[in-house]
């Protein structure tokens, strides 16, 4: 807290007070909230792409997610441990395979079943022959002023990116915003957001 002697010695020197009032930091990071974290007087909230769209992609595809000007976009590209990938996917073809010959099943399940086994032997087949199976991750950091603006600023997104490019997003947490981690949706959704902002 600043004096009324400090004051009028800063307003004395030229400073503006209320200008450096606004855009000075007004405290500490605030952890205790599990969808956004709070730093001083801005709210920040990672949004985490879990879901790209499989064909007909533009070239320079990823420029959309930079276009808003209240955003970060973090991008990042790793090969997978292809050897875990293909002793998963021969697991996952002969559980399809058996599947698929189960005569006790019905006809749809083992249709379903069949289609599986054949897409994922064509992928084994592809990694078998020199394909490397990469990892894409894609983080885009929403700030915004004040709580309402920035749950507004994350409905904008996740309502105009599904649309545009057919990506899926999950709210991250404050723990998972720090961390590498990649998010393995089970339902097929076009976009979700999970976690609660404070009201």
């Amino acid at each position: 807290m600043l004096t009324r002697r400090k004051i009028k010695q800063l307003q004395a020197a030229g400073y503006d007070l209320a200008l450096l009032a606004h855009t000075q930091p007004q405290g500490n990071v605030d952890t205790t909230l599990d969808s956004h974290l709070v730093f001083g007087g801005s709210c920040v909230a990672c949004l985490h792409v879990f879901k790209f769209p499989k064909e007909r992609l533009a070239y320079f595809w990823l420029r959309k997610f930079m276009k808003y000007d209240f955003t970060v976009t973090s991008i990042s590209l790793g090969t997978e441990d292809q050897r875990k990938i293909r002793k998963a996917l021969q697991n996952s073809v002969a559980e399809t395979s058996s599947q698929a010959r189960d005569l006790n099943a019905k006809p749809i399940a083992r249709m379903e079943a069949d289609e599986a086994n054949q897409k994922q032997a064509a992928l084994l087949r592809d990694l078998l022959h020199a394909e490397k199976m990469k990892r894409l991750s894609i983080r885009v950091f929403v700030y915004a002023d004040n709580e309402t603006q920035l749950r507004q600023r994350l409905t904008k997104i996740t309502d105009d990116m599904p649309m545009i490019l057919g990506c899926g997003f999950s709210m991250v947490n404050k723990k998972q915003s720090l961390e590498a981690y990649m998010c393995r949706p089970k339902s097929k959704v076009y976009w979700i957001i999970t976690g609660k902002a404070r009201q």
